[in-house]
């Protein structure tokens, strides 16, 4: 990286373009800010094309298919074929449509393929492939989101073993998956699954399913599970893949749960490992999360970290906490609803 070339100056340099990343670059180009939005992968982020818009689409189609069981009753016979090929057409169909509403979103905004890394408290390298460009910002904002968390002895390979991600690009219905995680993520993609034909075992190491949660609430997921057939297995942790199964280690000694597939949803961890912030100051913590205010600034005048890169729940509904003085709401919101191409 040459790090003595002249840096373009920027109002508002946004590094990360998820939901929160690709909102606040148009918040703030509506302000009349020139801003530079510098994302390595797909503006949208995780939620948008391996996150939330996926599962809900997905969801759709499993509600829909089990819906078609309770006909029966009803004096109704449907024949419930499922064409998951055509699922995942479908599905990419609504992901590629939402996309293009960002990328009008993102109309007044100049958006930089690259990996972004901060050279000191003011300024950025964007490396793309072989060319580096450098920026000088008067205020950014760190949106880098975060990734699925591993398990040392389960690694995933993306074929058998997968992750959130890889779960919702199977190319078929999977006759057993072990889901390994009780938290949201996982439950929310084993249901779904378990919907569209799946045996599926869940696997937690604590106690009970959804920890943090409500436990009226986690009853009445447990209900529906158990509905659903899902079979829960708590207190227990995976050792391995052997064969066809998952090795479960318990209290009560190890056996196996059939598993073609293995999800792998035991949490998430914040993208901050590789944006040099040491070089701007910052010091993340043991999780790697950012320190921020209620106003979503960090411990460095001008510097600002939003999503999942500080502490809560991984998920793009996450809001901020209300800080003790807020400003007065501006008269030139934003709209609410994205805008689809046409």
């Amino acid at each position: 990286m040459v790090v003595g070339e002249v840096a373009r100056p920027v109002d508002v340099l946004v590094i990360g373009g998820g939901p929160g990343g690709y909102t606040a670059a148009a918040r703030a180009a509506e302000l009349g800010k020139e801003v530079v939005l510098v994302d390595s992968g797909l503006v949208g982020g995780v939620c948008l094309h391996s996150g939330c818009i996926p599962s809900k689409a997905l969801i759709t189609v499993a509600n829909e298919l089990a819906g078609l069981e309770g006909l029966a009753s009803r004096g109704i016979t449907a024949r419930g074929d499922l064409d998951f090929a055509a699922t995942q057409r479908w599905k990419q169909g609504v992901v590629d449509g939402l996309a293009c509403g960002v990328r009008r979103l993102l109309s007044k905004v100049e958006v930089v393929a690259g990996t972004a890394r901060f050279l000191d408290a003011r300024r950025v390298a964007v490396e793309s492939g072989e060319q580096v460009a450098h920026f000088k910002f008067s205020d950014a904002i760190v949106a880098t989101g975060s990734r699925p968390v591993g398990l040392p002895g389960l690694p995933l390979d993306g074929s058998r073993v997968v992750d959130s991600t890889g779960a919702l690009a199977l190319q078929a219905v999977p006759a057993t998956l072990a889901v390994v995680g009780g938290g949201y993520i996982g439950l929310e993609l084993g249901t779904a699954y378990a919907k569209l034909g799946s045996r599926v075992t869940v696997v937690e190491a604590l106690d009970r399913l959804l920890s943090g949660f409500d436990p009226d609430l986690v009853r009445e997921v447990e209900r529906s599970l158990q509905r659903l057939g899902v079979t829960v297995r708590t207190k227990s942790s995976p050792a391995g893949v052997d064969g066809g199964d998952l090795v479960v280690d318990s209290p009560d000694g190890s056996d196996r749960v059939a598993a073609e597939k293995v999800l792998v949803a035991v949490g998430r961890r914040p993208n901050t490992d590789d944006l040099q912030l040491e070089e701007a100051g910052l010091t993340p913590l043991p999780s790697g999360h950012l320190e921020v205010d209620g106003r979503r600034a960090t411990g460095v005048r001008g510097i600002y970290a939003i999503g999942d890169v500080t502490a809560g729940p991984a998920r793009a509904t996450k809001r901020p906490p209300r800080a003790a003085s807020p400003p007065r709401r501006s008269r030139a919101c934003p709209r609410r609803s994205t805008p689809w191409c046409r």
